[in-house]
């Protein structure tokens, strides 16, 4: 019997955080807790802010991929992996790596046809695949350079970078439209972006998206 497991269960259900987990595969939701945490032994800001660990009872529901909700303040976050805990044999404890959302986005897919605008000029026709999901929206770095870096306002203008569940039907070419702040409650404009490359084992929860100019 996991007697240490249930023991641990018992006080995460007592003390810890409500939570929504949401499937993107079966669209269903489960309710549950956890015991939150974040990163707040760092000095880098990104970290503390966007990187959150946290501990799940041993028998959860969730997966890497799934999205989280924090119902208390309705913050959201995509789990991109998780470690069993184990002592004696038992699992006690899945231990979670999640990335905070910042944004909302939809993703379109180039069809087969073909419009004109209103000076009758051809142009393309976009099929909608997916609306109003969560994402991490970034600046992309260039290489060599990482988010600690001062210079990192300098260089990130030209490309983004959007991570999101593993789950989600996005390939290279899509068009990305990324309202973003959706987490903070800001008004913000839509931008539009293309995927020019994906990583989808980085983490096996995640995928992440390098996104570039459109170009229509």
């Amino acid at each position: 019997m996991n007697v240490l497991g249930e023991d641990i269960k018992q006080v995460i259900n007592e003390v810890g955080e409500p939570i929504a987990i949401y499937k993107h595969n079966t669209q269903k939701t489960v309710r549950e807790k956890l015991d939150f945490k974040r990163f707040w032994g760092t000095r880098i800001p990104f970290e503390n802010e966007y990187q959150v660990l946290c501990s799940l009872v041993y028998d959860t529901k969730a997966n890497p991929g799934d999205r989280m909700t924090i119902l208390s303040d309705n913050t959201h976050y995509v789990i991109a992996n998780m470690v069993s805990e184990y002592f004696e044999g038992f699992i006690i404890t899945k231990e979670s790596f999640m990335y905070k959302c910042n944004s909302t986005f939809s993703t379109f897919r180039l069809s087969s046809g073909l419009s004109r605008d209103e000076n009758y000029s051809l142009q393309n026709e976009w099929d909608i695949v997916l609306s109003g999901e969560y994402c991490l929206f970034t600046g992309a770095l260039e290489y060599g350079h990482s988010v600690e870096d001062e210079m990192y306002a300098r260089f990130q203008q030209k490309k983004r970078r959007l991570i999101t569940s593993n789950d989600l039907n996005i390939q290279i070419g899509d068009k990305i439209e990324v309202i973003p702040a959706v987490s903070e409650g800001i008004d913000s404009e839509t931008e539009i972006w293309m995927v020019e490359l994906l990583e989808a084992n980085r983490l096996h929860g995640i995928k992440v998206c390098n996104l570039g100019e459109f170009t229509g």
